[in-house]
């Protein structure tokens, strides 16, 4: 997961700060090893550690939510791209493979 997130930061996918690198792997990993992140006085929950808890959450959360948004995003790029490249051949093969390739490749690129 810190490879994941380092490499995020690293290419400006998501605006990710190295304390929310740290958290986002604290929670990950005593989800993982199932450790209770939220410390017990006289068995009641500890308020500054369930608040502490909250808020890697509330992180994890938004950076899911702002890292799949970004990926969407490049994935319909990405498919874009692939389509017009599969249009481009179309449009080169002789004869011509597409009826109406000439409409939809000018459609394409006024995109």
């Amino acid at each position: 997961l810190p490879d994941v997130l380092n490499l995020i930061q690293d290419h400006d996918i998501l605006p990710l700060k190295t304390r929310d690198i740290h958290a986002l792997r604290r929670l990950r990993n005593s989800i993982m090893h199932g450790q209770d992140t939220v410390s017990r006085v006289n068995r009641l929950f500890s308020l500054p550690s369930l608040r502490k808890h909250f808020k890697e959450v509330r992180t994890f959360i938004q950076t899911y939510s702002a890292l799949r948004k970004a990926l969407t995003k490049a994935l319909i790029h990405n498919k874009r791209q692939r389509n017009r490249v599969r249009l481009q051949t179309m449009q080169e093969f002789d004869p011509p493979i597409l009826n109406g390739s000439q409409l939809m490749w000018e459609v394409l690129k006024k995109e």
